[in-house]
């Protein structure tokens, strides 16, 4: 399965790569204002770093060289959060253009976000966290709809319309996209009120309401006695259903709690652990940039980050891997990748790949639209 998420902030990164003059140190936690003062090829910035009073003190107006992982253009001034790990020094992106800046404490963001969600829905969330599917369970539902005897699946639609929701990774397309997201069943309740408010009916079927009617129907006394003829045990039938609504239900909640849209994509993907997505949109002077994360724990090749980013008509693209044989095959495609683009009307402004020792899949709370795969 898949997570998509259309987060408000992001991880934005900046590697800090060669101080200019002297070594500049900071605290983890420590916050900084930059202006951008040069943008240089390869995704490499020029800052002019300056800190809070009472922090970092004799860096004042100095300037550093840093790999941007997030599109950023001259003039610029960005809020910073400095960390240090194992590979030096970097920064995470805050906030764009900000006017002035304040001595912080070093309260992380997700505490400062949480602060205003009441205790209860914290604890229902943190409950409902176990009930989240990964990828191998929607096999196990679509291998569960197979065994339904000819005579339900011919007689009760529902079960064939719950099973074109559980696409193989090749069939998927962004069209088919579009439509697993819609109808993913997060925004069931919604619909409903829709239609009740408005007379706005439904746009195709929704995996919810499929799933609750498929509960009801495997609940009658006839289904029973047809699955119970074909040896088929009627609970673990339910059971399975309940598994699934359960985990809409965790999105909806996540949803509600981060007052954003956070779903899940049902693929079934044999190479893939985990997976997400996190779109974003974000406003620079008069343009939008738009941007899309992709996560990808797969078996064969590890993990894999891919950020990329559309900001006036040309596309900067962004590898991190955990291994060196993943960054090698991807450098070797990136070739291909700009004629695949560029075969489509599509510019690529900039491809990077860089290998990161000990990279992680981070599960942060989304702040956004999420879509799990």
């Amino acid at each position: 399965m898949i997570d998509a998420n259309i987060p408000i902030k992001a991880d934005n990164i900046l590697r800090v790569e060669r101080p200019i003059g002297q070594t500049v140190a900071f605290q983890t936690g420590t916050i900084v204002k930059a202006e951008v003062m040069d943008i240089i090829e390869s995704g490499m910035v020029m800052l002019k770093i300056t800190p809070p009073i009472g922090q970092s003190e004799g860096v004042e107006g100095k300037i550093i060289r840093a790999k941007s992982f997030v599109v950023l253009e001259k003039g610029d001034t960005v809020l910073l959060e400095a960390n240090n790990d194992e590979e030096g020094l970097r920064f995470k992106v805050i906030e764009r253009n900000v006017q002035h800046i304040e001595s912080r404490s070093n309260e992380t963001e997700g505490e400062s976000f949480l602060e205003g969600i009441p205790k209860k829905f914290l604890e229902m969330l943190t409950n409902m966290s176990s009930l989240r599917l990964k990828s191998g369970d929607y096999q196990i539902l679509k291998d569960m709809l197979n065994t339904m005897p000819a005579l339900l699946k011919n007689n009760f639609p529902e079960f064939k319309a719950l099973q074109s929701f559980l696409p193989a990774i090749e069939e998927l397309n962004n069209k088919f996209f579009k439509r697993l997201v819609e109808s993913s069943g997060v925004l069931f309740e919604t619909r409903l009120k829709q239609l009740a408010l408005y007379g706005k009916a439904f746009q195709g079927d929704d995996q919810k309401r499929l799933l609750m009617r498929l509960k009801e129907i495997v609940g009658s006394e006839q289904v029973s006695n047809i699955l119970k003829f074909e040896g088929l045990k009627k609970s673990d039938i339910i059971d399975t259903i309940d598994r699934f609504i359960k985990n809409i239900e965790f999105y909806q909640l996540s949803s509600n709690i981060n007052d954003m849209l956070y779903t899940y994509v049902p693929i079934i993907w044999n190479d893939m652990r985990d997976g997400q997505m996190i779109f974003k949109k974000e406003k620079k002077g008069d343009s939008n940039s738009f941007t899309c994360d992709i996560k990808l724990d797969l078996v064969s090749l590890g993990l894999i980050i891919a950020t990329i980013t559309w900001y006036k008509d040309e596309f900067y693209i962004y590898f991190n891997t955990q291994t060196s044989l993943t960054a090698g095959l991807l450098t070797m495609e990136k070739g291909e990748l700009k004629k695949r683009f560029e075969a489509a009307g599509l510019n690529i402004k900039h491809i990077n790949v860089i290998e990161t020792k000990g990279l992680t899949f981070t599960n942060n709370e989304p702040h956004g639209l999420d879509v799990r795969v």
